[in-house]
């Protein structure tokens, strides 16, 4: 759009390169930590991040710890549905994020919001391509 100089309008928005860097910025923003919780929602990112995220390899111990083997459904009792924080952090997971009242109560068995994301991840790939080839 800003090589063409194109602009459109958008249910009445007159939108340029500009209006979408400035929403992406505050989209990013967001996501590490800036909104009412103070929040990043990239796992590892700053003081205060999702501890118990939906993801069972982050939710098992690590082999010094526990050498006995544990099999499919031994995951799940104890350490998945533990209240413990993840002993492996998945550093740089994006998760679901905050529920429609911006609440994230860090619980992995809360799947919508604490469940690593996928198509954030595209996004936020896209985002910093377009940041860093400019």
């Amino acid at each position: 759009m800003a090589a063409t100089k194109h602009t459109f309008n958008c249910g009445g928005v007159f939108v340029t390169p500009n209006t979408l860097r400035t929403v992406a910025k505050r989209q990013v923003d967001n996501i590490l930590g800036e909104n009412p919780l103070r929040m990043s929602y990239m796992v590892g990112y700053g003081p205060y991040f999702p501890k118990r995220i939906h993801h069972r390899g982050s939710s098992l111990p690590s082999l010094s710890v526990h050498p006995q083997t544990i099999g499919c459904d031994g995951g799940f009792n104890p350490f998945f549905h533990s209240m413990n924080q993840n002993p492996n952090i998945l550093v740089g997971a994006i998760v679901g994020g905050p529920n429609q009242n911006d609440g994230f109560p860090d619980d992995r068995g809360d799947y919508s919001q604490s469940l690593r994301t996928s198509n954030l991840h595209q996004w936020w790939d896209c985002w910093t391509f377009s940041v860093l080839c400019r």
